[in-house]
């Protein structure tokens, strides 16, 4: 698996907030409403908030532009509770297996839902 801390996608940062938000609203699971955690941008940076309703755990990503062409998206946190403070690092600790089931939840939770629906936004397009 690869290091999931950066993750480069060939869309425009605008593109891809927008196909972002279309998972979350397509997946309520995943989809966060609640106050003090709503998506934030600063300069090139915007932060989004994910909830693993299951485990009422909320993931902390950002997307910012890598170039003309790319984005990059991270993920950067989770916490085990809506209360402020006590965040995780998704890249904590050195040992990679104490942070890994966190990446591969990630991975199979949101990850692989963005990219599914950047290849379905991808095949729209050549259409």
């Amino acid at each position: 698996m690869q290091e999931l801390k950066h993750i480069n996608l060939m869309f425009l940062k605008k593109t891809l907030i927008k196909i972002i938000n279309k998972v979350k609203m397509e997946n309520n699971q995943l989809n966060l409403n609640s106050a003090g955690f709503e998506n934030s941008k600063h300069k090139f940076w915007t932060t989004i908030y994910f909830e693993y309703k299951d485990k009422n755990q909320i993931i902390q990503t950002w997307t910012r532009p890598k170039s003309k062409e790319k984005t990059t998206f991270a993920f950067v946190s989770y916490k085990s509770d809506k209360n402020f403070g006590n965040w995780i690092n998704a890249n904590e600790y050195f040992w990679w297996w104490k942070n890994s089931k966190a990446k591969n939840e990630f991975e199979k939770k949101i990850l692989s839902k963005i990219k599914q629906k950047i290849e379905n936004e991808k095949l729209k397009a050549e259409k």
